[in-house]
């Protein structure tokens, strides 16, 4: 295997192609291009590739913002208004602000368990091509 699963980890949770770390992964904050704009590897041919975010989401949302504004409610450091006005804003904020971290996080799970299945990590695989460069036809 070419390129190893650590650093297929590595890539994706920087947004970078896990097959030939080019960049340029998003099409917007809450959007992967369908593929690789350098090598044309495809991003989750399948449907629903990306529900997974919603889930990541709620998790770190429960765990950075609702139990910590539950505990300062209950210690009466935060008045109860306050605690249910950030108990409704604050996670929509950190899933919003996170999303692109939530996308990555999908990326590498997906890569990581078919690593195999790169097209880089193919026997007879053809060397990168220069960033930037465009096929032989």
């Amino acid at each position: 295997m070419n390129i190893t699963r650590g650093e297929i980890a590595k890539r994706c949770l920087l947004l970078r192609c896990p097959n030939c770390n080019a960049g340029g992964q998003l099409r917007t904050w809450f959007r992967l291009h369908p593929q690789c704009p350098e090598c044309g590897l495809v991003h989750g041919s399948e449907e629903g590739f990306t529900f997974s975010t919603t889930s990541i989401g709620y998790v770190v949302a429960l765990l950075i913002v609702v139990l910590p504004v539950c505990v300062l409610a209950v210690l009466d450091v935060l008045p109860v208004w306050l605690a249910v006005l950030l108990g409704i804003i604050g996670p929509i904020a950190v899933s919003i602000g996170l999303y692109p971290l939530f996308l990555s996080w999908v990326l590498m799970t997906h890569y990581v368990s078919t690593a195999e299945a790169l097209p880089a990590n193919q026997p007879n695989a053809p060397p990168p091509r220069p960033r930037n460069s465009k096929p032989s036809k």
